[in-house]
């Protein structure tokens, strides 16, 4: 279940597309098509607009979860207009910085406190 959640928000975008020609293609070949193509149209347009205001976000939110900041780096190198998302620019540069300082914390070796 965890991989197809996976595979469906990381290619939402051409899914729809899919879903978009699909409804055309209905429409054209059956006499009174729209009213069967409509559910494609509204899936698509959902999914277009899940894509570009939440992206990634939950994906990422269960590497941190789970300790894999390396896989959560991953995924945000994948956010192409991080503009576009739904979150606040802060929280999302707050979200980069984050990740980035654990995962640097977590492969530098640990240095002992030196008391004054």
């Amino acid at each position: 279940m965890a991989s197809l959640r996976r595979f469906l928000v990381l290619y939402r975008l051409p899914i729809a597309l899919v879903l978009i020609a699909i409804g055309v293609i209905i429409t054209m070949q059956m006499k009174h098509g729209i009213w069967v193509s409509w559910i494609f149209f509204l899936i698509a347009i959902l999914m277009v607009v899940a894509h570009f205001m939440i992206g990634p976000i939950t994906l990422i939110q269960k590497h941190i979860e789970d300790g894999d900041f390396e896989g959560a780096q991953a995924l945000l190198a994948k956010v192409k207009y991080p503009n576009l998302l739904y979150t606040s620019q802060s929280e999302l540069m707050w979200l980069f910085v984050l990740v980035s300082t654990i995962a640097l914390s977590a492969s530098a070796p640990s240095k002992p406190l030196n008391p004054l």
